[in-house]
């Protein structure tokens, strides 16, 4: 089934029937390929201050690894922020899908060192219901059988009955169990469901979504079925924008602000805690190349990151008590140079190539980068 939008804010056609109560068709602008070039790089802006709604990367501190979707399967491999295989959300209160395969994590069987896999969402499938348990334990609800790998010589995931650090899993890039970021309702705009949630997953044209897509829409807005099956009762609405405080970047599900006033390092930090977030913690390639290019377009200027080793000497640590795992360092940095009486604790991120980090005094005054999560406007 094909789906054509021929008016940019409320309807969808569908085997040329509006699915809509839009009041009168003749009032429908068609838009000519001009005008739909115009909106599609319009709302391909706007889709900048959109994203996948509260996904998050499974973590295992003790392996240092995240949980990747291979096919059907479920591995672990070094975590990655830009790998949509690596990205989970809740979909109920005890049900959480890839994002990549549209799948809901399982086990192929209740009992122990049974295997995890990917399987078809099903609200009362017992073997994809899960629960966080006493500190960061995460396992089948209702059963003591616990996410575990690294308790078998296979590659892929099993359940396990131990208890152990294996078997401990936290959002990766924090130190929240997985349950910090649960099931969130979204309600839809706009369409022909006058507001009702959207069901995620959802299937269109044979395809299943696990989050919003633009798939169908000429105007690149993104939209979501408020049924399981769009193509049987034909209802959706748009999805909310993911929103920053006011000042604030967007990317990535994440909201930065690059400060005008300079403090020292310390000021910095907390000055961002009471702002509602924490200096800057650098994941991936695809952040950092995100803020080099907001700080050599936009400002050209210094800023401080929440990286620090002053508790050790050459430990380096995020403001969320993380060990770096990938660093940016400038050429001949980090070197604790000789000459600061105090030597050089803490870092800063320059306007120059990828590897921008330095090391400097914490006790001198630059601009600071603070990061929080968006929220999604409901």
């Amino acid at each position: 089934m094909s789906v054509d939008v021929v008016y940019s804010d409320v309807v969808f056609m569908k085997r040329n029937e509006v699915v809509s109560n839009y009041p009168d068709q003749s009032q429908l602008d068609v838009y000519t390929e001009k005008k739909l070039k115009d909106l599609q790089q319009l709302h391909s802006a706007l889709n900048e201050n959109f994203a996948e709604t509260s996904s998050f990367l499974i973590y295992n501190k003790d392996h240092n690894k995240c949980v990747t979707a291979v096919s059907a399967n479920v591995e672990v491999a070094s975590c990655d922020e830009s790998s949509k295989a690596q990205h989970f959300r809740w979909i109920s209160s005890s049900r959480i899908i890839s994002l990549s395969y549209s799948l809901c994590l399982g086990a192929d069987e209740i009992e122990n060192r049974a295997k995890i896999i990917l399987l078809p969402c099903n609200e009362s499938n017992p073997r994809q219901t899960w629960e966080c348990k006493d500190g960061n334990l995460f396992g089948l609800m209702g059963h003591p059988l616990h996410l575990n790998h690294g308790n078998s010589d296979e590659k892929n995931m099993m359940l396990f009955k131990g208890t152990g650090v294996w078997s401990h899993w936290l959002i990766y890039g924090t130190e929240e169990n997985l349950c910090y970021h649960g099931y969130q309702e979204m309600s839809s705009i706009g369409g022909n469901s006058c507001g009702k949630p959207c069901h995620f997953p959802f299937k269109f044209d044979g395809k299943w979504y696990a989050d919003c897509t633009v798939d169908g829409r000429k105007d690149g807005r993104l939209w979501c079925s408020t049924e399981k099956d769009y193509n049987i009762g034909g209802k959706w609405g748009f999805c909310p924008p993911k929103t920053c405080p006011k000042d604030w970047e967007y990317h990535a599900g994440k909201c930065y602000y690059f400060s005008k006033k300079t403090l020292d390092w310390t000021k910095s930090r907390d000055t961002c805690i009471s702002d509602g977030g924490h200096l800057v913690i650098i994941n991936s390639k695809d952040e950092q190349e995100f803020l080099m290019s907001i700080i050599t377009m936009k400002y050209k200027e210094r800023f401080w990151i929440g990286l620090t080793d002053e508790k050790t000497e050459g430990q380096w640590l995020w403001v969320d008590n993380t060990e770096l795992s990938l660093g940016y360092w400038h050429e001949n940095e980090p070197d604790d140079w000789k000459v600061e009486k105090l030597g050089e604790d803490c870092v800063i991120i320059t306007p120059a190539d990828l590897k921008s980090w330095s090391d400097v005094a914490c006790s001198k005054s630059f601009r600071r980068i603070c990061e929080t999560r968006s929220s999604r406007q409901t």
